[in-house]
């Protein structure tokens, strides 16, 4: 699906950007949730910084995580409106989901947001062409958590040189969170 996405649009995705950066990049999913005040603290405690792909109708749930986020220095990024998968997704549909989420972060924390990570990483072509033409950078990731070994998985063997990007997910077990931080970062 990359290498398809790549070849149609001519645009690297996510998997690159940006390059040759030292440290990781560190991003969360389908928050804020109650355990988002937990991962702030571990982040805080590590001096560490994270992309939150967040889901609007979470952000309007719990607006206090998301300013608490948004004043420790983190970046707020779009995980869609309501979480669900955008692939089949007619392209007016598609819009209306991107343009809704941005326009709760805009409202929340009064910044422009230009980062994208669709659900579950699944997006058609169509829809990651319309996507750069608006400047919004599609991100996916390059090494996940794996429930069963408590450990992060291997990156994906094309990554190369590029910074690895960690995707976490607000729901999982703080202390593999916490584990994963203090041993990868």
């Amino acid at each position: 699906m990359r290498f398809l996405l790549e070849k149609l649009t001519n645009y690297r995705i996510g998997w690159h950007y940006p390059e040759k950066c030292p440290i990781p990049f560190l991003t969360f999913d389908d928050g804020p949730l109650p355990n988002t005040w937990s991962i702030l603290e571990i982040l805080d405690q590590l001096g560490l910084k994270a992309i939150f792909f967040m889901v609007a109708q979470n952000m309007l749930q719990y607006p206090e995580i998301v300013k608490a986020a948004a004043s420790a220095g983190h970046c707020l990024a779009s995980h869609g409106y309501n979480h669900i998968i955008m692939k089949n997704l007619p392209l007016k549909e598609f819009q209306r989901q991107v343009f809704a989420s941005f326009a709760v972060i805009r409202h929340m924390v009064g910044n422009q947001p230009c980062l994208f990570r669709p659900p579950k990483g699944q997006i058609n072509p169509i829809q990651a062409t319309w996507l750069i033409s608006q400047n919004i950078r599609i991100v996916f990731w390059s090494h996940q958590l794996d429930a069963s070994s408590h450990s992060l998985i291997e990156p994906v063997p094309s990554v190369g040189s590029a910074s690895p990007i960690i995707l976490l997910h607000d729901y999982e077990d703080i202390n593999d969170i916490r584990s994963i931080l203090e041993t990868f970062c």
